[in-house]
């Protein structure tokens, strides 16, 4: 620093006919670049974990029959029932487990679909255990 002895005490040359750039402006060069916006949005997509599809074992095959069985012959009995069945994801491969707990209803044999009083449905291929 001693080499600049001579002059770090004189004031900054400034240009008579040019003012001076307002603190707004100047903070306005160094913003952030806008060309990639929505790029985060994106990457959190790709960062996003789903779960794959598990398919079942004959024996949890049967036990999942034997519930569903149950449910059919004792449709209105209002049974609470508890539920994990897989939903898929609408935009990339796999989806998620999801646990669901309600009042059974009824089986909606024309969309293969159990229905709770609360209004829920849910696809029994898609269903993975009920507990009763």
């Amino acid at each position: 620093m001693d080499e600049y002895n001579d002059i770090i005490s004189h004031e900054r040359y400034r240009l008579q006919s040019h003012t001076p750039m307002t603190m707004h402006d100047r903070a306005a060069q160094f913003s952030s670049f806008k060309a990639l916006d929505g790029f985060e949005d994106e990457i959190a997509e790709t960062a996003r974990l789903t779960d794959s599809y598990h398919e079942m074992s004959s024996d949890e095959l049967e036990k999942l029959n034997e519930q569903l069985y149950f449910l059919a012959q004792n449709e209105y009995m209002d049974i609470e029932v508890k539920l994990i069945y897989f939903n898929p994801d609408s935009s990339k491969s796999g989806g998620s487990y999801i646990e669901y707990s309600g009042v059974f209803k009824y089986f909606n044999v024309e969309t293969q679909e159990l229905v709770f009083t609360d209004g829920f449905a849910v696809r029994i291929d898609k269903i993975h255990s009920i507990m009763t």
